[in-house]
């Protein structure tokens, strides 16, 4: 068993005495070189960096390198089809998805770009083939801008609407209600919008055994926003129709995201949003298409960010996600054993490591005192940077805190009319609004910062409590 310290792992006895490796094997042996080279700014600020399910510091060298070419070639536009610098631009941008198809193992899919994941989810909800009778299916665990669109697109098409529960304490779906939802719908198409890591608890969804009980009369679209970045994922043996990430989430660029459209589901996908390079020709009564995924990129397209966005796969692959992964899981883990030891800190999602990333959600004490904000405050104050709030998660973190569906919508409609509990008296769980605080860890933290941010959260937590 590794030494402790007042109760907690003595992390800073283990790198003295260079034993490291011994108990925490997972790691990145050359994580300290990793940090010098490619997160500079980490290194000259100082901070500890725990907020990467928001944002992923930026790759260095895909910086220096975009920089480079920026530098080296003048920029040409993906439209002017005959010059030499758009065909470079042109060429170099197909790269890109040829890297991504590459990367995710998505043969059997299309690759496009988009603004990001929200943007991508927004365009699903509003491209998909909808007719009045047709599903949509939510889950109580989505980010969102998985649910917001979707709603209010349901509405205005006349489409049905059915939301998967989660189950307590874990917060995972309830896979029996989805197999109900397949058993009773017969008619009509199925979207299944779903998330495949939670951005609350980490929870990783099972893809395979949804694809199999959603059966071929459903679609899929997968939001990998917190997934793509952390682990090794093969698109091809998910078989999901439609999915999305965001490139700064990936350690690149912001603004950017791509799409991934299952070759078979192409057809179900409508041009409702369109434009220049979108189409072969336009008459006064008669449009056509252009072929493949350029009918789904119309304008000028974020050329750069998508090649430095190449640059960031490029380094991933030469790091290996397999490894990232195992380090991000070492962290968490060693995380998780020690955050369950400081008193009153109340854990939201799976207690163990099994099938979860290393996401995790905490508040110190009762959320009504709504102190959220001031745990962030002060580990912000002690260098460490991490997120409070929501997480644009509302719906599922109120119910991983306790507050029902009813106590929900009271407390939604009181706040929209403006109305507050001290003039009614109300009990404040009807009113405040829920939050917690979430560290997420990456690659490019060090088991010494991970102990940093236990003992500051053990020490916060015996200050104000």
């Amino acid at each position: 068993m590794p030494p402790k310290l007042n109760n907690f792992i003595d992390v800073p006895k283990i790198i003295k005495e260079d034993r490291v490796k011994e108990f925490f094997p997972g790691l990145l042996p050359d994580v300290d070189e990793i940090r010098k080279i490619e997160f500079p700014s980490l290194v000259s600020s100082g901070r500890t960096y725990m907020d990467s399910g928001a944002t992923a510091q930026p790759l260095a060298s895909a910086i220096r390198d975009i920089t480079n070419y920026r530098l080296t070639y003048p920029r040409g536009s993906n439209h002017s089809e005959n010059s030499e610098e758009a065909k470079r631009a042109s060429q170099e941008y197909n790269r890109v998805k040829d890297k991504l198809t590459y990367f995710f193992n998505a043969s059997d899919y299309m690759v496009g770009f988009t603004g990001g994941t929200t943007d991508t989810s927004n365009w699903i909800s509003t491209r998909f083939d909808f007719k009045k009778g047709d599903l949509i299916v939510l889950t109580e665990m989505e980010h969102n801008s998985q649910i917001l669109t979707p709603l209010n697109f349901a509405k205005m098409m006349g489409v049905d609407i059915e939301i998967v529960p989660i189950t307590k304490p874990e917060g995972r779906l309830d896979l029996d209600y989805l197999r109900k939802i397949m058993k009773t719908r017969k008619k009509g198409k199925i979207l299944f919008n779903l998330i495949h890591v939670s951005n609350v608890t980490g929870v990783i969804n099972p893809i395979s055994e949804i694809r199999d009980i959603v059966g071929d009369r459903g679609f899929i679209y997968l939001d990998m926003a917190q997934s793509a970045g952390h682990m090794k994922i093969d698109l091809n043996a998910l078989d999901v129709d439609f999915a999305s990430l965001s490139a700064h989430k990936m350690y690149g660029p912001f603004g950017l995201g791509a799409i991934f459209i299952n070759k078979k589901s192409e057809r179900y996908l409508g041009n409702h949003y369109s434009g220049g390079s979108t189409v072969k020709l336009v008459s006064k009564n008669l449009v056509t298409y252009e072929d493949s995924v350029a009918r789904f990129e119309p304008g000028t397209q974020a050329i750069e960010p998508a090649i430095e966005f190449g640059f960031v796969i490029d380094r991933l692959y030469e790091l290996g996600m397999d490894n990232i992964h195992m380090h991000d899981i070492e962290l968490g883990k060693y995380m998780l054993h020690e955050m369950k030891k400081i008193p009153n800190l109340n854990l939201y999602g799976p207690k163990t490591f099994e099938d979860r990333l290393s996401i995790l959600t905490f508040n110190l004490g009762s959320f009504l005192r709504k102190n959220y904000k001031e745990v962030a405050c002060r580990l912000d104050a002690k260098g460490i940077s991490v997120r409070d709030g929501c997480f644009c998660a509302h719906w599922y973190i109120a119910l991983m805190m306790g507050l029902n569906a009813p106590i929900q919508d009271v407390r939604n409609m009181l706040l929209k009319l403006g109305i507050s509990q001290d003039f009614l008296g109300l009990p404040k769980q009807l009113v405040r609004l829920p939050g917690a605080v979430r560290v997420t860890p990456s690659f490019y933290n060090t088991i010494e910062e991970a102990y940093t941010t236990i003992q500051s959260i053990a020490e916060v937590a015996e200050d104000i409590l």
